[in-house]
Order: structure tokens, then sequence, then C-alpha cells
């Protein structure tokens, strides 16, 4: 077997070094994002929460954010929303919002179990809670979390 011949940058001092570039030595990196930001949307049921909106608390509305880079998205849905019923549609995004089917667990008030949040390719997002749950479910009981995902 050959030996292979490594070449190693050196300093002034002849020390070696191993060059990296830093982001801000990259020009027009900048072109390269495209962030929508975040996009607040009005749920077609239940109703915003005020949830964790307290000043210190920093919460946020019922919203999603898309960030772009070559070839990736990242994207997140963000939800604060109380007036909840079990099966209901939360919103309905454009088709292919989601390429692959989503779900995840959302925040509840401590008396009650975390609530399934679904987003199909469809657009459709909806929830469903477990069945200890679904009946006495009372209007100022809320739902509160976010979720990302890489397409």
């Amino acid at each position: 077997m050959s030996e292979i011949n490594h070449r190693y940058l050196k300093d002034n001092d002849g020390n070696r070094y191993f060059p990296v570039t830093h982001v801000d030595a990259i020009r027009g990196l900048e072109s390269l994002i495209k962030d929508s930001g975040w996009v607040e949307f009005t749920p077609v049921n239940g109703k915003p929460n005020q949830a964790f909106k307290d000043n210190d608390d920093k919460g946020y509305n019922c919203s999603y954010r898309t960030i772009e880079f070559l070839d990736v998205k990242i994207k997140t849905v963000r939800l604060n929303l109380s007036d909840i019923s079990y099966g209901m549609t939360i919103y309905n995004f454009p088709d292919d919002f989601a390429k692959e089917s989503q779900s995840w667990l959302v925040r509840t008030p401590a008396n009650r179990l975390p609530v399934t949040i679904s987003l199909r390719p469809s657009g459709k997002l909806s929830l469903s809670m477990n069945y200890i749950d679904r009946d006495d479910w009372v209007e100022n009981n809320y739902i509160y979390g976010s979720f990302t995902w890489i397409e």
C-alpha cells in the first residue's frame, strides 16, 4: 500500500493550520435563504387563546413559518388555541404544505392529557384527544405548542 502525501498549510511561524471560512466571508449568502417570517393564521374552528401571552411569557399566536436554504425546507407550526373539540379541523393549509403526514403532541392544562395534532399532505391540520377528555373539555381549556420538521 502506498503512503498518502498529506499537505498542510503553515502560518508565518511554521505552525500547521486548517483554513475555514466564516459566513460573513461568503458574498450573497442571504440571497440563498428564503424566509416567510411568522405568518399568523385564524383557525377555522376553536378560538385564538391568550395563554402564555403575558409580557414575561412572550407567547405566540397560531402561526407558521417556512425557511428555505438551497434544497432544504424548514417548516414550523405554532398553536395557541382554546374552545376545541375532538377531531376538529384547526386550519387548512395549501396542498403539499407538508409533503408527508406529521403528528405531534401539544401542551394542555395540567388536568388534561396531551392532545395530538395531525397535519396531512392535503393541508388539513386537525386534533384528536384521549377518550378520557373528549366529553368534558371546557371552553377555557387550551392547547399550546410548536412543531418543526425538515423537508
